[in-house]
């Protein structure tokens, strides 16, 4: 809970929270999130359930959900990626060996 008077900036995770007064940075409530009237809050806000009374401010980005840790991008196919400090070898069909080329026959002249 943040009273009116209240302020808290920074990161903050929690089952609940009601907010009376300001509050910054990047919040996770797991379940309700309650603005009542006075409240302030910007950042980027995640959220089970979202309760807001008339008068309240949110500014920032709010997300239904928890919070999803980004996926680690793969590069090119046939590229060698690490994963969590294992390799991660993504699939391109070989190709079949080209047989070598006869010589061509030299000519005299």
């Amino acid at each position: 809970m943040v009273g009116p008077k209240g302020i808290i900036k920074g990161n903050v995770t929690c089952n609940h929270c009601e907010v009376e007064g300001v509050m910054e940075g990047q919040i996770e409530v797991k379940e309700l999130m309650a603005l009542k009237s006075s409240a302030k809050v910007a950042g980027q806000i995640h959220y089970g359930q979202l309760s807001v009374e008339a008068g309240a401010q949110p500014v920032g980005t709010f997300h239904m959900g928890p919070r999803e840790s980004k996926a680690p991008m793969m590069g090119k196919p046939g590229a060698v990626n690490t994963l969590k400090g294992a390799e991660v070898v993504t699939g391109m069909p070989k190709q079949a060996a080209q047989p070598a080329a006869k010589p061509l026959a030299q000519t005299k002249l």
